[in-house]
């Protein structure tokens, strides 16, 4: 999908000049001179980019700039003008402004700062996309959306193990809202009060992890400089929920085991010691994991603990009834986030959405969605549910006909992740712990993607690191 961009200026020669240089860049360009329109054509279009001429006859550019920010405090703005004192370039930086352009306008410079904003603001909303795939917050039954007879079924099982199962396995494929269903066992027992942790078995090598969950002490390793608490510590008398439990090595499965079993473990380095604990677990796959059993990747002992208690989330296409719900509820939830109005979609797009197969399930729902309201504008959904293959994009990822989705959505966040640390390194010139910070990752994780990426600070680009032209 193209960027839009809306160019305001009374100066019809600096405005048809500009809106040619952003056409040949690939933006679709519209052009206004008339101050009292620029509202109108904002809220019509829906622009990524505009640029905004500081004095106009009528309503000045801070005006102007006053109320496209009311309605969206994302759209990437850049002031111009020919009076670019201190004085001036302040005041629209403090109003609002992203950026400012002096006039007469240079087009290499022009293009150098829209280009800076643009990547700035895409880089914004992949971190805002990584994060929502996260949410933590505290979650009910009455956060899992839907209608259809599994949901209701989904909804009495979190009722009955809330506070009867000690062990919960939560199955389905990538996106179904695996979860959710874990922050609602939590949110639903009496635990509720207590710490909800989450740790992703994937994301950690595996020497990594067991210090990640039973701690270690100091001296375990290189740079273990001090002890540090495990994530089952931290969860005591809470929950904690460990994510795609099918990715940890054998040894590690059974060390899970012997804690669920006994409730004792040992920190890393420190295994003459015995620790008790007193927490809750929770597991999830959206692996085989009958299948993972019988290839032994998976011990069968620590399947049939955790099949205790087994909640098993089905995919979108095989609960069509939840799908216009879903669509509802993020429509709501996605225009409070943006402070952006919702869509009034058609009954023709609201077709095209449930008869969709929806292979990235809720997720793809709610990325959808984000669309829709960052665009104001249904047609995206045409465009999106037409293209044949993967791709990622500044507003997270849509699939239609893919083969091997696991690995197509490992490929997607990777991408994406690589990405994001790769432009923020830029935007911080190579500082590491700035750039560990705006991404709230901790430094040792940023040293380790950017090791796994071949990323290399400030001249980070695209071309293959050290390690990937290996």
């Amino acid at each position: 999908m193209n960027r839009k961009a809306l160019i305001v200026d009374d100066n019809v020669e600096e405005l048809w000049s500009c809106a040619a240089l952003l056409k040949e860049r690939g933006f679709v360009v519209t052009a206004c001179s008339r101050s009292e329109e620029a509202v109108g054509k904002f809220m019509q279009e829906r622009p990524d980019l505009v640029l905004l001429d500081i004095r106009m006859p009528g309503k000045s550019g801070f005006d102007i700039l006053k109320e496209i920010r009311r309605l969206d405090s994302h759209a990437c703005v850049i002031m111009l003008s020919a009076f670019g004192d201190a004085g001036t370039v302040v005041r629209a930086l403090k109003e609002g402004a992203d950026n400012f352009a002096d006039k007469p306008l240079d087009p290499d410079k022009l293009m150098v700062v829209v280009e800076k904003e643009i990547a700035g603001r895409d880089l914004e909303m992949e971190v805002r996309t990584l994060r929502s795939l996260q949410d933590e917050g505290p979650a009910t039954v009455k956060d899992i959306i839907g209608k259809s007879a599994a949901i209701e079924r989904i909804r009495k099982e979190v009722k009955m193990y809330a506070d009867t199962a000690d062990v919960v396995l939560i199955t389905g494929r990538p996106g179904v809202g695996k979860n959710l269903v874990a922050r609602a066992l939590h949110g639903e027992s009496s635990r509720r009060k207590r710490a909800f942790v989450h740790r992703h078995c994937g994301a950690f090598a595996p020497t990594i992890f067991e210090s990640a969950v039973f701690g270690h002490c100091k001296g375990a390793f290189t740079d273990a400089r001090h002890d540090k608490k495990g994530a089952i510590e931290a969860a005591e008398d809470g929950t904690l929920f460990l994510d795609e439990i099918g990715t940890l090595s054998m040894d590690t499965q059974a060390k899970l085991l012997l804690v669920i079993e006994s409730g004792v473990y040992s920190r890393v380095g420190d295994e003459a010691n015995v620790e008790r604990t007193n927490a809750r677990f929770i597991a999830a796959t959206n692996e085989d994991i009958e299948q993972a059993v019988f290839q032994n990747r998976f011990r069968e002992d620590l399947f049939h603990r955790l099949r205790d208690a087994w909640i098993q989330v089905p995919p979108l296409s095989d609960r069509r009834e939840d799908i216009l719900p879903l669509v509802d509820h993020f429509m709501e939830v996605e225009s409070r986030r943006y402070h952006l109005p919702p869509v009034e979609l058609s009954s023709g797009a609201r077709e095209m959405l449930y008869n969709h197969d929806w292979p990235a399930n809720v997720r793809g729902v709610r990325q959808m969605v984000r669309s829709i309201i960052r665009t104001g504008d249904e047609s995206v959904i045409k465009e999106a549910l037409e293209r044949k293959h993967l791709v990622p994009g500044a507003y997270g990822v849509c699939y239609e006909d893919c083969t091997d989705l696991p690995a197509k959505v490992g490929a997607a966040v990777e991408h994406v992740e690589k990405s994001v640390i790769g432009a923020c390194l830029k935007r911080h010139s190579g500082n590491r712990r700035k750039v560990a910070d705006h991404l709230g990752i901790s430094y040792r994780s940023l040293l380790y993607k950017m090791k796994k990426y071949g990323l290399r600070d400030a001249n980070w680009d695209a071309s293959p690191g050290p390690q990937q032209a290996a």
